[in-house]
């Protein structure tokens, strides 16, 4: 089997990336229902640090993959213009 050429190795990445944004998108929807759901059952402060903690962690790695998604966007659409130039 030949090895994959850059423009698959590009598409992966992006396709990879795309991918991991949903699933930090998906985990902070469940990361605030969860905190939602210990605020309403009357949880202490000790009891939400950790939870809030990795909804703030998650909501920041968001814009992060976004951020090295729109990169890779950008390096798979000028070796698509290279290959077919």
């Amino acid at each position: 089997m030949p090895p994959p050429t850059q423009l698959s190795i590009k598409t992966s990445s992006v396709l990879r990336l795309i991918k991991e944004e949903a699933s930090y998108l998906a985990e902070t929807i469940q990361q605030r229902d969860a905190v939602e759901k210990l605020e309403l059952a009357g949880a202490d402060e000790y009891d939400l640090r950790q939870p809030r903690q990795v909804l703030e962690q998650t909501i920041v790695m968001a814009p992060a993959v976004r951020k090295q998604l729109h990169a890779a966007l950008g390096v798979l659409s000028e070796a698509l213009v290279c290959s077919f130039s």
